[in-house]
């Protein structure tokens, strides 16, 4: 339970993205646990073009149209999780819904100055695309090496993701490039190892 607090849109969203980043909480993209007012909730229904992380797509939308949001600390349902629902299901093509989620937070983080939530979002979508390629079958994995190719160039800076730091990450996404890249690493280390035994 959370303790009774009353946030601004803008300190509300900061709170929730945060606690979603750190805490793997799913306050920020899950309608549920939440009163919001039907005039808010009809201006932005869920996208229609995906079935995934479609509910992401639409809350922080609510949120940023609420002038107050106030958390209290009692228990006024229970959620259950259908076991057959698509978030517990099988892994597919209907992944990229997250991935086209995720960008739009981007956009909207950018263009409101959120510049804190901007980079840990870069760094979710990078890291999501590890997590739903370890998920997917062998001939889908291409959807998400796709989504990080492109990522990493557009991204990668601001999530501070570079060779030295996630090896794994640009393995994946441009695997010939790190060949030459190991290669040449391999070859600088000898040059090395070289010069210190002729001193």
């Amino acid at each position: 339970c959370f303790p009774i607090q009353v946030f601004s849109r803008g300190d509300a969203l900061e709170y929730y993205f945060e606690l979603n980043y750190n805490c793997n909480k799913a306050q920020i993209r899950a309608p549920w646990g939440k009163l919001i007012k039907k005039h808010i909730v009809t201006k932005f229904p869920f996208p229609i073009d995906r079935t995934y992380a479609e509910d992401a797509a639409c809350v922080y939308q609510w949120i940023w149209q609420s002038e107050k949001i106030v958390n209290i600390d009692s228990v006024l349902y229970y959620y259950y999780i259908n076991l057959n629902g698509i978030c517990q299901t099988k892994m597919g093509s209907h992944i990229l819904g997250n991935f086209i989620t995720e960008k739009e937070w981007l956009r909207f983080m950018k263009k409101n100055n959120f510049h804190n939530l901007y980079r840990m979002t870069c760094i979710r979508l990078l890291d999501d695309c590890i997590w739903f390629y370890n998920g997917l079958d062998n001939n889908e994995k291409y959807l998400a090496i796709n989504v990080l190719k492109k990522g990493l160039l557009k991204y990668g800076k601001v999530a501070g993701y570079t060779v030295k730091t996630k090896p794994y990450h640009y393995e994946l996404a441009f695997p010939f490039f790190m060949r030459y890249y190991w290669l040449f690493k391999s070859q600088i280390n000898k040059l090395k190892k070289r010069d210190s035994s002729n001193d």
